[in-house]
């Protein structure tokens, strides 16, 4: 029986299924390794953890000790899928099996490949590259690296790149060292881009068996499959590490392979320090931005106010606290710029304004007040005083910033900052203050990787001018996450988090396995109740809880209510309000409007139908809904996009047996008919009664009540009791004590007798 990693992740995985069985495992058989887990590790990194500290075959053997039937029955079902797909053909290691194969281009949240390609200079004055690819399941582990044959060739992209007499990459590191307007406009716009792209290319790839060969592994293909994989067919995380200057200087973001800008096909193109990179970086916002922005005496304007002005609109826009001076501030001079760095210790550090090369042709920041003179700072001197308390992020907007290959501010700085983003040549500060505003947006407001929102342009963005490709972007982080901070205290709809556990963990597992499901687009939730179970709110308690308790990525549309059940428009109506709901254009198809929404991955849609409460004599239209659900919006969801639809249906108790059979009957319909592989259907029922530990559970979390602690007890008994465990009227009783700030006549009114109590009480300690 296999013993190795990947054998005992799966086991793992198959044995403790919760987090909190893993948790508990490791307490009690490797307390060494319980304690160095943190609050913000999630399943993978704990996983990824014990196997760096406990050899394979310990931690199964533990394992067994403790789970000895569970451990026993995973192994054997794990053994029988090795030998069925065995049976089907053997696949080379580090390959995907061909049923498991999909396009990468596919973006459902999936991790993008992690292609490293080392470029070293051979004795004989050449460049050889080695080829790195990186595990799916955990990008610090040791890159695996890429053997296959192939002669060097000649290079078959493209023609050469000549300026002024030099060719290749000479060429290119000299206009941009040169850096005039003029010249870049000449050389590094229009069918010259392109061309010098493809030098770069031919760098990398010296000749089409080498790309070839790569692109056939990162597809999870063996090197002798007959199909052909061309680089705009698949999306990368392309890191290049090399300790050859002249290549430390080149602007990657420019990369091209037959007329095509591989940036416009999601590949992301960052220098590196080392293949292997251990940090994981984790930014919790709003963080603490550091502006460093000279106005010295004499200095050319190059619209700082206006640009300051308008990046801190946009954050606060989003997170008002970004407004504070603990997390928001601006320095000039280096006497403030060193006490904000020790004093403040920022996240992230924006430098916007001059940049030069000294005397000695050393790149440097330009400091000073208004009254002061140009102070020059080198960027050694910068990283001396980063050396203690390293940001996460360092934005350099200052010409010449990355110039000088080793003497630049990526390779200066990137083994204390896991992310530095510098100029190669002038900084023209039109588009330096786009780029910087556009990037903080898309990293700090919406959590993108920041490979992936340095190299986005908004689809009205052209590339007809040279500056998008001449900044540089360095880096020495193996993963990032962004979360965003969540503010303290009860939000306006707080009092609706009570309960409801047991449907919102179901709705959870249902969400993954639609998730994952590679034919399933539409689950449809029936949520039925009587009067006083709140079922109106049942869509909001579980958008909430999947967001903010299980970091899943949701899109919220609300549609009202349901046409009239004898409508012969039924589903016209309904489609109208679903395309007015996500905003589609007039004429605009549903899927295509729904597609624009999938700019960065997410779980899922979810569509809310509201409640109905029908009548005595007025018909339920659950069928009409439930196939408008599995023919129009299965038929009309984004390939790459899943959808979740929810429905609310208030009916009297002794109703309830029989709508339960109804949608059961139409599963068994669709599962007849074969219609349960692109929509699934399910029926909820959450109880109109709670019980006391329910409202303990309610107030252990501050972020659900502003009541006191030492009154939270005494708060969930009382209201327990006064609601004699009606759900409904424990949501009214907290949303009263939240308005009335949980003060003596509150819990007077709570319980008459309470305050008779509490003031016994208080004379019996005074005597």
């Amino acid at each position: 029986m296999s013993t190795d990693s990947a054998w005992v992740r799966k086991v793992l995985a198959e044995v403790l299924r919760t987090d909190a069985d893993l948790d508990a495992f490791c307490l009690d058989r490797m307390p060494d390794v319980a304690s160095r887990f943190s609050r913000g590790m999630d399943r993978i990194e704990k996983t990824n953890l014990i196997l760096r500290i406990e050899q394979p075959e310990t931690v199964l053997r533990l394992l067994r000790d403790t789970h000895r039937t569970a451990t026993e029955r995973a192994e054997a079902l794990l053994a029988k899928q090795v030998a069925t797909e065995d049976s089907k053909g053997v696949t080379p290691a580090g390959y995907r099996t061909a049923h498991a194969r999909r396009r990468w281009s596919e973006t459902d949240g999936l991790r993008r490949p992690v292609l490293t390609i080392e470029l070293r200079r051979t004795d004989a004055g050449t460049i050889e590259p080695s080829y790195f690819l990186h595990p799916d399941d955990d990008v610090t582990a040791r890159p695996e690296p890429i053997s296959f044959r192939a002669s060097r060739g000649s290079p078959v992209l493209g023609p050469k790149y000549v300026v002024d007499g030099l060719s290749g990459t000479d060429a290119i590191n000299a206009v941009l060292d040169r850096g005039q307007e003029h010249l870049l406009e000449q050389h590094l716009t229009g069918k010259a881009a392109l061309d010098a792209g493809a030098v770069l290319f031919e760098v990398l790839f010296p000749s089409d068996a080498h790309w070839q060969a790569v692109m056939l592994r990162v597809r999870g293909l063996p090197q002798e499959a007959p199909e052909e994989v061309m680089p705009t067919q698949e999306w990368l995380r392309l890191r290049i590490c090399t300790a050859v200057p002249r290549l430390q200087s080149l602007p990657w973001r420019l990369l091209s392979w037959e007329g095509y800008f591989l940036a416009d096909h999601n590949w992301t193109m960052e220098l590196v320090p080392a293949v292997q990179v251990q940090t994981r970086v984790k930014l919790t916002v709003p963080c603490k931005l550091l502006i460093v922005a000279p106005q010295y005496h004499g200095m050319a304007d190059v619209g700082t106010k206006r640009h300051l002005a308008s990046l801190r609109s946009a954050l606060c826009e989003r997170l008002a606290s970004w407004d504070s001076p603990l997390l928001w501030r601006e320095v000039q001079t280096r006497k403030h710029l060193v006490g904000a760095l020790s004093g403040m210790q920022p996240d992230v550090l924006y430098y916007f304004g001059h940049g030069s090369l000294t005397a000695g042709g050393l790149p440097s920041l330009e400091l000073g007040g208004p009254d002061d003179k140009a102070d020059p700072l080198l960027l050694s001197d910068l990283l001396r005083l980063l050396k203690d308390n390293p940001p996460q992020v360092v934005l350099l907007n200052g010409c010449m910033t990355g110039a000088k290959g080793f003497h630049g501010a990526g390779h200066q700085l990137v083994q204390t900052v896991p992310i530095v983003i510098s100029q190669r040549t002038t900084a023209f500060s039109g588009h330096a203050a786009q780029l910087a505003q556009r990037f903080f947006q898309r990293f700090l407001l919406d959590g993108n990787d920041p490979a992936l929102a340095l190299h986005h342009l908004d689809d009205l963005y052209s590339r007809t001018d040279f500056q998008w490709s001449t900044t540089m972007f360095h880096t020495s982080y193996a993963s990032c996450q962004v979360h965003t901070h969540q503010p303290p205290g009860p939000t306006k709809d707080a009092a609706k988090r009570l309960d409801r556990r047991d449907p919102k963990a179901r709705v959870d597992d249902e969400l993954m396995a639609l998730k994952k499901s590679s034919s399933c687009r539409v689950h449809a939730l029936l949520v039925c109740g009587a009067p006083g179970a709140e079922v109106d709110h049942f869509a909001w308690q579980c958008t909430d809880h999947l967001v903010r308790n299980k970091d899943r990525r949701l899109l919220r549309f609300e549609l009202g209510e349901l046409p009239p059940s004898g409508s012969p428009s039924f589903v016209a109506q309904l489609d109208l309000s679903l395309r007015r709901a996500v905003g589609a254009d007039e004429g605009e198809a549903l899927e295509h409007a729904l597609s624009k929404r999938l700019r960065q991955p997410i779980d899922a849609f979810w569509i809310d139908f509201g409640t109905i409460r029908p009548g005595p004599d007025q018909a339920v239209p659950i069928r009409k809904w439930l196939s408008y659900c599995c023919d129009f919006l299965s038929a009309h969801c984004p390939r790459a996009g899943r959808i979740v639809a929810s429905l609310g249906i208030e009916l009297p108790s002794d109703e309830l047996p029989e709508m339960e059979s109804e949608v059961r009957a139409y599963q068994d319909e669709l599962r007849q008919s074969g219609g349960l592989q692109a929509f699934r259907c399910d029926y909820l029922q959450p109880h109109a009664s709670i019980t006391e530990d329910d409202l303990h559970h309610f107030f252990d979390d501050s972020d659900n009540t502003s009541c006191p602690v030492r009154l939270r007890r005494k708060a969930a008994k009382l209201i327990f009791l006064r609601s004699t465990g009606a759900y409904a009227e424990a949501v009214k009783l907290i949303e009263r004590g939240e308005r009335e700030r949980w003060d003596d006549s509150y819990f007077s009114a709570l319980d008459p007798d309470s305050r008779k109590i509490d003031e016994h009480k208080k004379k019996r300690r005074i005597e």
